[in-house]
């Protein structure tokens, strides 16, 4: 259910490796930080189903994917609850995704001297969906330099 996310990685990070972006000793005003860059709807949608496939599989969402199940049954068995956590992030992926494409807005972030931490330290407002979100957030770092910030405004 991940693997058009998963086999698309590779390619993401490489490109946004070769954007343009200016060091921040340059930059006197915060506007100068933003750099338009030309790019492909497939790049854009790229972006979204990697962004998109890391905040969904966060252990925030893995947790509220099975928490209604277990709070109405108790623990259920670790195959059972694997199988439920899985359906749920599937289609809560392929309907956030869907929804944005390469329709929203992008900014890639870049880190010169720290790191951006993984896990659930990262930014989004996609809580085990399972609508098509009214207007989707998500801040997802992709290396630990670099993060990008994917929304679709209402």
């Amino acid at each position: 259910m991940f693997d058009r996310a998963d086999d698309a990685f590779l390619g993401l990070i490489r490109w946004l490796e070769r954007l343009e972006r200016r060091p921040v000793r340059d930059v006197r005003e915060l506007r100068q930080r933003f750099i338009p860059q030309p790019c492909t709807d497939v790049e854009l949608a790229r972006m979204t189903e990697c962004a998109v496939s890391l905040a969904v599989r966060g252990p925030m969402n893995r947790e509220a994917s099975v928490a209604l199940a277990e709070r109405q049954r108790g623990p259920l068995a670790t195959s059972e609850r694997n199988a439920l956590i899985g359906l749920n992030m599937r289609n809560s992926h392929r309907v956030i995704a869907d929804s944005i494409k390469s329709r929203g807005k992008f900014v890639a972030v870049y880190s010169q001297g720290r790191e951006f931490v993984f896990g659930d330290g990262f930014f989004h407002n996609v809580k085990n969906v399972q609508n098509v979100p009214w207007s989707p957030e998500l801040f997802v770092p992709i290396t630990p330099h670099v993060s990008v910030l994917v929304c679709r405004p209402s």
